[in-house]
């Protein structure tokens, strides 16, 4: 099963925790939570029904980025599909483990989301 999240740049994990206040990382959390809940819906993802399932997430980037790939932050993007019903919880019973990948010089910014069991 494939979340295509496009015209969206994966966030530093590490820029998300550096000084910022929690309302922000909040409002940031939100947003990012009604977008993939609306995608999720839009892509017709059906809720998974074996478990546990295996995640995988690549960031796409239009330019270079300096960012490391293990700091590209996904628990946005995995509590999304959660609250959007494709997964029945994040924990260690559903998702057995999440990779993030980095992959720069594409045509534009966008995240694609694969969960595999």
């Amino acid at each position: 099963m494939k979340l295509i999240i496009p015209n969206f740049k994966c966030h530093s994990t590490n820029s998300m925790y550096s000084g910022k206040h929690w309302n922000y990382r909040s409002a940031l959390a939100n947003e990012i939570h009604g977008l993939v809940c609306e995608l999720c819906n839009e892509q017709k993802l059906k809720p998974v029904k074996n478990y546990p399932v295996d995640i995988v997430i690549t960031a796409y980037y239009k330019h270079r980025n300096r960012r490391d790939s293990g700091n590209v932050s996904n628990k946005e993007i995995i509590d999304g599909i959660v609250m959007a019903g494709v997964l029945k919880d994040d924990d260690t019973r559903f998702v057995r483990y999440v990779a993030t990948r980095a992959i720069i010089g594409k045509k534009e910014d966008k995240v694609i989301v694969e969960i595999v069991k």
